[in-house]
This record gives structure tokens, sequence and C-alpha cells, in this order.
């Protein structure tokens, strides 16, 4: 199949292939309603403030994934991988392109590894070859989610920082934020009343306590905890290294000027193989880490109390977890709360499938993820490239990294917008019938390895839902439905410890707009109405929430 390459139909699709569409046409009361649904790979779903009577919407799905789609859940990693790369063959002998050869991505992601390796061993002290299997002296216990007793994180029972020298930290922190310009969070996923500082800026006694601390306790406890534990055994890392370490502050009184209930962050994943968290100070409510695997096993009508997110359990304690967990900051709502986080990463002479690298899988698994930028920029005026440069990330992710649920979840989203695509194409069912059913696969196993990632049952429901366009097969309405129902429930009960509202706004109209899609005006104007009536409350809104308000305005009037 030949494409045109009409300046404004690449103008069009590299509008429309966006993980997060922009574009939601309005509604009229004499159409049904078309819009463009929202494929989220960093989402951002809906929630009602109330929703519809529970009652009225089916179960979601994911405390009993086996009653869901089971002849598509039987497919395991090899299968699917199978499947995926049947696909992609197929794509390069029709469309005539080479897809990026997967050692280019990997001499890419080596030399970004490098460069950062060699960046923080500048400042901070890598894990010393002398040191390395010296006696870990810090004792330490593991905190486990669900009744499946699934390895969260640890922490550790004495602390690693004595008072002398979070005092010393905790003072270069103010001196460095005595000048306004400092105060500030360049992370793009931090909140308002968020700041930090990196220790490399809070002078040279803060960088020696901190390198002593590295050396002498914090690689110790990561070999102790994460490779000499069978409790979660990593594959083998030669030498650990740190390639960031922050000083980071949650001002709850800054943040609830600009209308937050407090200071956190949303939910996310570090890059990396193993995230640390020292807790500086005491004086302060709320706050700590919430993990979106506390999920597991836990329904909405659970009679016992609420989630509680994780905190070092004293000033100068220690949490870790693999960098790997989806967590969010929890709100600070009184008081400021101060922590020191650290980054590790390390190098392993483990090559893993003659790939010849000495970044660790997790690693490599975490950078060909983030291939967005890299590719719009090195097909900045071909979005049919820039889609196969992603494919071709995500599947080299996925390689390297076979559970990580993420990566399956962004390969899956990487071929929906290839069926983008290839709708603005008008290409043959046919074709598009195969890549999303390629597409539905990478999601279905997405569930299975992250069943509490919300994003990954919105965009399985979207997937799902195209294709019930295009076969009106209604079989795939219920668990379309089902899928964006779990999606709902899952930011719900996670909105009692994070700020996911963004999120819940996306799942909401993608909700709304399918049972509006079907006639079913009342339940959707409920399950729109918490999201559309924060357009009454503030008109200077984000997209979502004004066409939450569209489509729940219309809605209304077909009632």
């Amino acid at each position: 199949m030949s494409w045109p390459t009409v300046r404004n139909v690449q103008k069009l699709i590299l509008l429309t292939i966006q993980v997060v569409s922009s574009f939601v046409p309005r509604p009229t009361a004499r159409s049904r309603l078309q819009w463009t649904t929202r494929a989220t790979a960093s989402c951002r779903l809906l929630s009602s403030t109330e929703g519809p009577n529970r009652d009225d919407l089916p179960t979601p799905i994911y405390h009993h994934i086996d009653l869901y789609n089971e002849n598509s859940y039987t497919d395991d990693v090899e299968t699917v991988l199978g499947r995926v790369d049947g696909f992609m063959r197929l794509l390069e002998q029709q469309e005539a392109w080479p897809l990026l050869h997967e050692s280019k991505i990997r001499d890419r992601i080596h030399s970004q590894h490098t460069r950062d390796c060699e960046a923080a061993s500048l400042n901070l002290a890598p894990e010393s070859p002398v040191l390395r299997d010296q006696q870990c002296s810090t004792r330490y216990e593991w905190i486990f989610s669900g009744t499946k007793s699934y390895p969260l994180a640890a922490q550790s029972l004495e602390p690693i920082l004595n008072t002398t020298a979070i005092s010393t930290i905790r003072e270069a922190a103010e001196a460095h934020w005595e000048n306004p310009a400092f105060c500030t969070s360049r992370f793009t996923y931090q909140r308002p009343g968020n700041y930090e500082a990196h220790v490399t800026d809070l002078g040279e006694r803060v960088r020696s306590i901190v390198n002593e601390t590295l050396t002498t306790r914090i690689y110790p406890l990561i070999r102790d905890v994460f490779w000499n534990d069978p409790t979660c055994s990593l594959a083998p890392v030669d030498q650990l290294c740190v390639y960031d370490a922050l000083y980071i502050r949650y001002n709850s009184t800054q943040a609830k000027l600009l209308d937050h209930i407090g200071a956190g962050q949303p939910l996310h994943r570090d890059l990396g193989l193993i995230s640390i968290n020292i807790r500086l100070n005491n004086d302060f409510e709320g706050g700590g880490t919430f993990f979106e695997n506390q999920l597991l096993d836990r329904k909405e009508s659970d009679l016992e109390p609420g989630i509680t997110p994780l905190t070092p359990l004293e000033r100068g304690h220690v949490l870790l977890h693999k960098s790997s967990e989806r967590h969010a900051g929890a709100s600070t709502v009184d008081g400021v709360r101060d922590i020191l986080v650290f980054f590790v990463s390390g190098v392993s002479c483990e090559t893993g499938s003659g790939s010849g690298s000495t970044v660790p899988m997790p690693i490599q698994s975490a950078i060909a993820k983030q291939s967005r930028g890299y590719c719009d920029d090195c097909y900045s005026n071909n979005p049919l490239r820039a889609i196969f440069c992603r494919i071709a990330h995500q599947r080299y992710a996925v390689r390297v990294a076979p559970s990580d649920g993420e990566a399956w979840q962004y390969l899956g989203t990487a071929f929906m917008e290839y069926d983008t695509y290839l709708a603005v194409m008008k290409a043959s069912a046919g074709l598009r019938g195969a890549v999303l059913q390629t597409a539905t696969r990478c999601l279905q196993l997405a569930t299975r390895l992250t069943p509490c990632d919300s994003r990954v049952w919105n965009n399985l429901a979207l997937t799902l839902n195209r294709q019930w366009k295009l076969k009106s097969d209604a079989s795939l309405l219920n668990t379309t439905e089902m899928a964006f129902a779990t999606a709902h429930q899952l930011l719900k009960m996670s909105r009692e410890k994070c700020d996911v509202e963004g999120e819940l706004d996306n799942v909401n109209v993608n909700y709304g707009l399918f049972l509006s899609n079907q006639d079913r005006f009342m339940e959707a104007g409920c399950i729109l109405e918490g999201t559309a009536l924060k357009k009454i409350i503030d008109q200077d809104c984000g997209k979502a929430v004004e066409d939450a308000y569209e489509l729940w305005k219309f809605c209304r009037q077909q009632q």
C-alpha cells in the first residue's frame, strides 16, 4: 500500500496521533455522537464526584480477570511476542520501509546510560568494588500488599542518617532556597507547593555526608534487600551508581494557597533500578508514598480502613522500592515534609540474548519506553515513520523486560496510533482489524502484568471499542464497558490518597462518550457530571473538562 505525502495530511496526522488527543468535535442534538476518544499512555482519566448508582454499572474486572475474555488470556508472553513480530514483518514488507534496527536502539540506550552514569560519578560516589561484598549492618523488613503477599517495598528498622547529618543537610537546603529562583520544581510531574534541590548543589559538606552514606550504608542495604534476599531477587548488577539525588520539599501551605488539598505528586514511575526515600523531619501530616499495587485485592466496597501511604518509620530511616513500581507522593496536608531521594542505577556485565549491552535490562526497557520525543524529532516530517519508530522501541522494551506491563501497554498504544493513521488514510477494514487485534493482545497481557494500572484498562476499552465499530460485534460491548468501569474504579480508590483528577477526567469523557453512543444518556450524564461541574465552578479549566461539560449538556438534552 502506498501513502500520499500531501503536506496538510501530515499536519493532520501529527495532530491526531498524539497520545492524548486534544480535539473533540462538538456534538449537535441532531446527530449521534462521533467524538474522538482519548488514548492515554501517560493517561488522564475522569471520574465523577459521586458517579451513577453502582448497581447500574458493570462489575469491574481486575479482581477476577480469569472471567474476562478467557480465550485471549490464554496467550502468554511468547505467544503475544510471536504475534507482534509476525505483524511487524508484514508491516516491513507492505510499507517497504525497514523498521528501526534493534542494534541502533540498543546503541542509543547504551550511550544515554553511559552519559548519565559518568555525569553522576563526577559528584556522587559509585559503589566501590572493594566494599561490594561487605556485610550489611542495617536491619530492614519487607512490606507486602494484598493477600497475594506482593513484595511492595522495604523499610529500614534503624536510621542510616544521624541527627547531625540531617541538620547539616537541611540547613544547606534552606540556604540554597534563600534564592527565590531555586524555589521551584523542574519535574513535569510535580505539583504546586513542591520544590527540590540537587544534592550536588548543596555544597561540599553535604556531598561528603551523602557519599559516605552511599558507600557504607545505602549500597550495602540495596544489595541485601534486592539481590541477597530471595523475597525479591533481581538480575545481577556489577556496580551500583546514583544517577540523581534530590532534596525534595512538600509545602502544604503553598499548595493550599493555590487551591490544592496538599502538596504531592501524581502517579509515575522512576527511571532507574531502585528508588530510595529518606525521611528528614516529623512535623507534618499526611504525605508518604502511595503505591498503585496497594490496590491489589482491594474492592471499593471493602469495609477495611483505607489504604495508608508508606513512609520511613522515623527521621533518618529509609524506604526502598524498585523504580518500576508505579507510585505517587500522597498529599502532605499540613506542615512541610522534607525527604532525600536517590535514584540508583547500575552497570551489568550480563549481556542477555547476546545484546552486548552493559545496561541492566530494566533500565534498557525504561529508556526505550521514553521514545516519543526521539522518534518525533527524527521523523518530524514523516508521521508514519515516527509511529514505526515508536513501535520498534516498545518492541525492544518488551524483549528485554517481558514482565514489564507498562512496556506492553506502550506497545499496544503505539499500534493504536498506527490504527489512527490508517483510519485517516481510509485503509481497509481488514488491515485496521489486524492492527487493532495486535494492540488488544498487548493490552490484555498488560492487564495481567499490571492489573492496578488504570491507564491500561482505559486503553484496552478504547481499542475494543474501535474493534466494535469495525466489526459491529455486540459481544465486544460488554467487555469494553467492563474495562472502562475498571479504570474508573481504580482511579476512584487511588483518589483517596493522591491526585488523579486529570486522569479521572479523561476516563469519564471516554466512558461517557461510549455510553452516549449507545443512547444511554442518563448513565452517561451520571459519569460525566462530576467533571462537567468543574466547568461551572471554574471557567478557566482544561480541555477534558470542557469536553465533559459539552457532552454532559448534550446528554441532558436527550433525556
